[in-house]
């Protein structure tokens, strides 16, 4: 027999949901959904729920399809009803999830940790034909948006242009989750994993970022595209048809007979509470209040509420303060596996916003806000431990009580996102506050905005120092501040030609005594080293390209728009031909009578053809080139040559994507495009403007540029790939053009490792690449980079040196100068030092009962003994010739602690 015809579900309606569906038509269309538990469908029909759980998509065709023809007793129709299922007989844990699941029905348990905003999906496009206004429809699938190839209408044939038609186009609201498993379903020290799911409809928006909930759903695969092509791999995602939101309790222990046995026997114990107590942490010895104060937390209290309407809450909050040392991260961690549901989270890495939610935009949600859950929304109803919340940030701590409100920066300060966009942080922060006036708190002389929920340029994310490991990642922007000015600013330039201007306040990292501090602006002083990156880890985004308005601008109407394409993203070649923009070309546009040109000169013919075939190619366009002959420019030797593509939409489409390729020479920028794509089209661009603007003495090679911006963006975007530069003024010259004077910049590829990356990425590809190699292969063996470390580091090594008998006074000079040292010299000496120490010998020193012989054997330096032995240098030997001294056994016992 058929188990899924519409009769077959019609009659099975009918028999279990007849009351439910009455109810629905009567509030149909603002409900949409019935609610059916899959056990009926199994008491019903056994084969027809297992047709269900293996084949979900057919079967939700005919269901849906019955529901929505079911026959009701008023005028009234459910055309857009859906069948939602819940109460499948299994869950699936996420971390096993198999193949075998893609394409079945399936149920899913555990936490929401990220939401996007609920926002219209196409389903159903309806296009205009701009030449006989024929409509057609399009079924949009798979996220992408499909227009169509040719008008249909036979008479036109058109192939575009088509418009979209928003008010004929059919939407659903859709919203995408991100479910990760319960920490109480974890075994200790497992990480939770994820899962991503889409809703729609009347799903979309039901639930928050913390929300436990069982969702019910067919899981789909996703191949993977790569720069390489499509993948062998696929993603998996869920597509939801139900999600229940159970109280928010845990869930129930199963216990043995046995297990209840011997729950009941300890209950009878009239010393429970203190072996409860003794049973916290039994590892850690003593702190037998702290350790109640956490079994009552555990446990937990009753909540009240009130008469007048006051809550009283049943929680325990414990703050453990004591000095480092004594156990009190391991007392949290012991916690945190004990509880059922338990997150624990560092001060050190946690922003106000991890702890509690983060309104970010990330793939994720498509570049949609998203909003994430932090530790303690996920620890609700359990156990949230954060660890050292001394060591929070103090822009973090900033938000409770306001400690840095003259700590800021001056409003040109230009700020980089990781996705490589760039911002004078003065246009950020007024944007954002201008746009959230009803949000912003007043403090001391500043106003502070948190951007959990906010209006325009949110949801950024930059790039931060971690201390710890001394890392560099993303991190989220969770506040913004604008501060009255102060009287004076600082401004700290840098060795590799890098500058910022802040206030006296405003903490910036140095190195002291060998490590990564920040010192107030105001105290820091000139020769002071401070860290720099070595790496950008920036994220990269394909960025959708924008086109001009072609409407009413066609070459039929108007002999200045002539034929041209546009691409939607950018590749390699593109790439490149920016390189080659930004660098020697330039763009004329009159507004008299509008016409415009873009414009790229050079005299190597090969580059021009290169640049003359990329533009054909990529713009589907015709283009000119000019040749000047080298006698008609004074003191030239090789002739002109000039690629021109004279349009208005290229210009435009220039100014709407890379305005800063089509400004004048001195404000030229790198497109944030640029910085947001793939290293390969990075280095293309890369290359391109190396062809332009390189150069090459004899010393050194690099760019050069006489606009500052793009001598900054250079020196940036090379860092994102591994290559450190550093920014010097090469010269100063009068522009007769435009009465005024210029600055030159050179931005020079520094250090043996970043030269020999530089040349593998770019210079090969250059026809200077045997020069450029051979700078390479000179600075193997030259010290020519500014990898320096400060002069405290060579202080350190000298005294090694001298205490194991080494010291040259190689580092003399240095240290009379107050100079830094190299950092490959320092390491050279260091590894003397280990050398020398990798020969000590094993000796039974309990055996020896010559202090001095011990010391010879085992290198032990006789200024680190009379350190310990508050001794001067010269008793130290005395008592070493004299072992007659009563001190002679105290000595013998501390060389032989030292040798061990």
């Amino acid at each position: 027999m058929e188990t899924n015809t519409s009769a077959r579900w019609e009659k099975f309606f009918n028999r279990y949901y007849l009351g439910d569906i009455l109810a629905l038509a009567n509030e149909y269309p603002e409900k949409r959904s019935l609610y059916v538990d899959f056990v009926n469908i199994e008491k019903f029909d056994p084969d027809m729920a297992e047709e269900l759980l293996e084949h979900p998509n057919r079967v939700f065709e005919v269901a849906e399809g019955a529901l929505r023809n079911f026959a009701l007793p008023i005028d009234k129709t459910l055309s857009s009803a859906h069948l939602r299922v819940m109460n499948l007989p299994q869950k699936v844990s996420i971390r096993d999830l198999r193949s075998v699941h893609i394409s079945k029905l399936i149920a899913i348990e555990g936490l929401v940790r990220m939401a996007t905003e609920v926002r219209p999906k196409l389903l159903v496009a309806a296009f205009e034909c701009n030449g006989c206004h024929e409509t057609m429809y399009i079924t949009q699938a798979d996220g992408r948006f499909v227009e169509p190839y040719v008008c249909k209408n036979e008479e036109c044939g058109r192939k575009g242009p088509f418009k979209i038609k928003l008010t004929d186009s059919e939407f659903v609201d859709a919203q995408k989750l991100r479910v990760q498993e319960s920490p109480e379903d974890l075994r200790g020290g497992e990480q939770p994993q994820t899962l991503d799911i889409n809703t729609e409809d009347d799903l979309a928006g039901i639930v928050s970022p913390g929300d436990h909930v069982v969702l019910t759903g067919v899981l789909r695969s996703y191949q993977r595209v790569t720069r390489e092509g499509k993948s062998t791999f696929f993603d998996i995602i869920l597509d939801s048809v139900a999600i229940e939101t159970p109280d928010k309790e845990f869930t129930e222990i199963e216990i043995t007979a046995e297990e209840e046995e011997a729950i009941i026997e300890l209950s009878k114990d009239p010393k429970i509470y203190e072996n409860v107590v003794k049973s916290i942490a039994p590892s850690i010895y003593g702190y037998a209040e702290v350790k109640e104060a956490l079994a009552l937390q555990l446990m937990s209290g009753v909540p009240k509420n009130l008469p007048d309407g006051a809550r009283i809450r049943g929680d325990v909050h414990v703050l453990l303060v004591g000095d480092p040392g004594i156990a009190k991260s391991q007392l949290l961690r012991y916690i945190v596996k004990l509880a059922p549901r338990g997150i624990y989270t560092s001060g050190r890495s946690s922003s106000a916003a991890g702890l509690t939610a983060a309104a970010v935009r990330d793939e994720f949600g498509d570049g949609r806000w998203t909003l994430e859950a932090g530790a303690l929304v996920l620890a609700d109803q359990g156990i949230a431990a954060v660890d050292e919340m001394d060591k929070m940030r103090s822009e973090d701590r900033s938000a409770i009580h306001e400690a840095m409100e003259q700590q800021s920066y001056h409003p040109s300060t230009e700020i980089m996102f990781s996705d490589g966009r760039r911002v004078a942080i003065g246009e950020f922060v007024d944007a954002l506050i201008d746009c959230n006036r009803d949000q912003v708190k007043e403090g001391v002389d500043c106003e502070i905005l948190s951007l959990d929920q906010v209006r325009g340029p949110g949801g950024r994310t930059m790039l931060a120092l971690d201390l710890d490991c001394n890392t560099i990642h993303p991190e989220s922007i969770d506040r913004v501040s604008r501060h009255k000015a102060p009287d004076q600013f600082i401004e700290i330039i840098y060795s590799n030609g890098r500058s910022i201007t802040v206030t006296p306040e405003h903490p910036v990292y140095v190195m002291k005594d060998g490590e990564i501090v920040t010192m107030q602006a105001n105290a820091v002083k000139n020769g002071m080293f401070a860290p720099i990156p070595n790496k950008y880890p920036l994220i990269s985004s394909n960025i959708a390209l924008q086109s001009p308005n072609l409407h009413n601008r066609t070459h039929d109407i108007d002999r200045r728009y002539k034929q041209i394409s546009f691409p939607t993203h950018l590749d390699s070649e593109f790439g490149r031909l920016l390189g080659y923009i930004v660098s020697e070309g330039h763009t004329y546009y009159s507004e008299k009578n509008g016409e415009a040109e873009i414009m790229i000169s050079n005299t190597d013919i090969e580059l021009i053809n290169d640049m003359d075939g990329i533009i054909q190619k990529t713009f589907n366009t015709t283009t000119y080139i000019q040749n000047q002959p080298h006698s008609r420019r004074k003191r030239a030797t090789k002739d002109m040559y000039t690629v021109r593509c004279a349009s208005i939409l290229l210009y435009e489409f220039m100014r709407l994507n890379f305005m800063g390729v089509t400004v004048k020479s001195d404000e030229k920028r790198i497109p944030d495009p640029i910085f947001a794509s793939d290293d390969d089209i990075k280095i293309q661009f890369l290359i391109g403007a190396f062809r332009g603007d390189g150069f090459y003495d004899s010393e050194r090679f690099g760019y050069t540029t006489n606009s500052i911006g793009l001598a900054t963006d250079y020196s940036d975007l090379l860092l994102s790939l591994g290559i450190y530069s550093y920014i010097s003024k090469s010269s100063e010259y009068e522009s007769k053009k435009e009465a005024r004077t210029k600055v030159g910049y050179k931005v020079v590829m520094s250090g043996e490792g970043s030269q020999r990356i530089f040349y593998d990425l770019i210079g090969k590809h250059d026809v200077r690449a045997e020069k450029i190699n051979w700078f390479v292969a000179r600075s193997t063996n030259k010290l020519n980079d500014r990898d320096s470390v400060p002069v405290e580091i060579a202080i350190r090594i000298k005294k090694l040196l001298k205490d194991y008998k080494l010291d040259t006074g190689y580092f003399n000079r240095i240290i009379e100068e107050n100079n830094a040292v190299h950092r490959m010299v320092a390491l050279k000496y260091i590894n003397r030092v280990e050398s020398c120490l990798s020969d000590i010998q094993l000796y039974h020193v309990d055996e020896m009962g010559d202090p001095r012989e011990i010391r010879k054997r085992c290198k032990i330096p006789i200024p680190l003994i009379a350190e310990r032995m508050d001794l001067s240098e010269s008793m130290v030997t005395y008592i070493e010739r004299n072992p007659s001294t009563k001190n002679a056994p105290v000595l013998l016992e501390q060389i032989r602690s030292m040798a061990k």
